[in-house]
């Protein structure tokens, strides 16, 4: 199934979908791993998972009653510059720094060091003189 440009437009037009894509680009979590990396109630989570989703921008895998959500496979050339763009922004936006640094330390907490490896650093602040 082809998706059109216009639902991945309006998928991406909310700031909290992009944030979202932004960490499945660096690992698959479940509901409650994307609840604490982003700080945010979880029925609001789940229902930005819905739209891109539909959007078919992001896939969902079942494991009993866990729900575990990733990037789709980008299905058009529009559809990977969205996902080179978010990967991109990690240094620029504090937002994205911020929820990565939440996710780091969620895996570890956990002991997936697999997942852990994957995500970027923060880069280094620099010192105000």
């Amino acid at each position: 199934m082809r998706h059109r440009v216009d639902l991945m437009f309006g998928a991406i037009a909310d700031f909290t979908r992009l944030r979202i894509l932004h960490l499945l680009i660096h690992k698959e979590l479940c509901v409650a791993g994307l609840v604490r990396s982003l700080s945010e109630p979880q029925p609001k989570v789940s229902q930005h998972l819905r739209v891109l989703r539909s959007a078919g921008l992001v896939r969902e895998r079942r494991a009993g009653k866990w729900r575990f959500y990733s990037l789709a496979k980008p299905v058009s050339r529009f559809h990977r510059q969205i996902l080179r763009c978010l990967d991109a922004c990690h240094t620029e936006v504090a937002v994205l720094r911020r929820d990565c640094a939440r996710m780091r330390l969620m895996l570890a907490a956990k002991g997936d060091r697999n997942g852990y490896r994957r995500i970027p650093p923060a880069p280094p602040r620099r010192s105000a003189r």
